[in-house]
């Protein structure tokens, strides 16, 4: 008796884990999409500042 509950339990908490861990996936492909268009916007900002950069020091 105890055993068929515990498997019943086990099944039931891994169903609640894969079901959390695609709650997360969503959640965190969402978040990685605004995080990477950040990171892509500060990369864009950064170049030009270099390129920038690179010209003062060329002009004397």
């Amino acid at each position: 008796m105890y055993c068929i509950n515990a498997s019943a339990l086990c099944i039931d908490s891994n169903l609640f884990l894969i079901s959390v861990a695609c709650l997360s996936l969503r959640i965190g492909r969402i978040w990685w999409r605004k995080k990477l268009t950040v990171m892509k916007k500060k990369l864009t900002v950064m170049k030009k500042k270099s390129t920038v950069m690179k010209k003062k020091l060329r002009s004397p």
